[in-house]
């Protein structure tokens, strides 16, 4: 019988309290009492995550930089006594790849470790009041980032009235929407919608690629759901926000020959916590979703059937929207005050 080998975690700048040497079965964390000490062991040894207390986080992301290269494998996350989209930004931008609450942050790692090769690690709860961000991206360009993402974003708002957005958040001067708006339209945004952060679609708002990351940030609380239109995966600059979102979804193909792509393209992001994507297959038959679970065993994996109309609710493919957003789904709330448009 084969034995997994527990994957091995490094922890600097914090204290475990009451903790034991290995959270799991699946782990084993060690903690270490000196940058020396942190950086030989991260660069001689197979270390899967570091987890650094924010006190001596700058200085150790600082030290391991040139080390890089040789740590490919391995994640980087920092422990914060408070966690806001300000901080996030400020420690991913220099090697983080995660940040955690401190409240929590046992809890976090738990979930990172326990997944394995075949059970998945469960959703995180969800806040009822927090804004819930769906990621849509693809193995390859144009097999329909947009076309889901409109779909789910029309199931939101007319099964849940919910308040929700769009974001073209691929590669930056693809314009889908603004296509989209000429096709429904017959014109682009007209130029005082173009002053504005956002523009609205068949009741639903849009940010495109001319909008960055955070600035949408900035404004998200003003929506339940925002919903980001990745395209390709191995395109975007922004895999890291994918992986971070509540509910990341890769669209794959039913093509034979394609059906290794999911997870020839999830292989590549294994520094990544990836074992929350869910995969669909358009058009997708039942031999073939059970051929991709057998390519990759314990994976979410849908069949999205024909959809003709993506600004339309369709019961046939209904079933299927609510599988993948099952984990954020919330009652509907009743609306009294009007969304505040910017630049009115």
């Amino acid at each position: 019988m084969n034995t997994v080998k527990p994957m091995r975690i490094l922890t600097f700048g914090l204290e475990r309290e009451n903790q034991t040497s290995a959270i799991l079965p699946s782990m084993t964390m060690e903690e270490v009492k000196s940058l020396e000490s942190l950086q030989k062991k991260s660069v001689s040894l197979s270390i899967a995550l570091i987890v650094l207390g924010e006190n001596e986080a700058e200085e150790a992301l600082s030290m391991l930089v040139p080390y890089r290269d040789q740590m490919m494998d391995t994640e980087i996350v920092v422990v914060c006594s408070k966690v806001t989209a300000q901080v996030t930004r400020q420690w991913t931008a220099i090697g983080a790849a995660e940040v955690w609450p401190q409240s929590s942050w046992i809890q976090s790692l738990i979930q990172y470790g326990g997944g394995g090769d075949v059970q998945m690690i469960p959703q995180v709860p969800i806040d009822s009041g927090e804004t819930k961000v769906i990621a849509v991206s693809t193995v390859f360009s144009g097999a329909g980032s947009t076309y889901l993402s409109l779909m789910l974003a029309t199931y939101l708002k007319k099964k849940y009235k919910a308040r929700v957005a769009i974001w073209e958040g691929g590669v930056e001067g693809r314009e889908s929407l603004r296509t989209l708006q000429f096709i429904l339209n017959g014109r682009t945004p007209m130029a005082d919608q173009l002053d504005r952060l956002y523009y609205n679609i068949a009741g639903i708002s849009f940010f495109d690629s001319t909008v960055d990351d955070q600035t949408l940030e900035a404004v998200q609380q003003e929506f339940d759901y925002i919903i980001y239109d990745m395209g390709e995966l191995l395109q975007t600059e922004n895999e890291l926000l994918f992986f971070r979102a509540h509910v990341p979804i890769l669209i794959g193909s039913g093509a034979q020959y394609r059906l290794p792509d999911p997870a020839r393209v999830i292989n590549k992001f294994q520094h990544r916590r990836n074992e929350r994507v869910q995969v669909v297959i358009p058009f997708g038959s039942k031999s073939t979703i059970s051929e991709l679970q057998q390519i990759m065993p314990g994976r979410l994996i849908h069949a999205l059937p024909i959809h003709y109309d993506p600004l339309e609710v369709e019961a046939e493919s209904s079933d299927v929207l609510a599988a993948l957003l099952s984990s954020v789904l919330s009652k509907p709330k009743k609306r009294t005050a009007k969304l505040f448009n910017f630049g009115k």
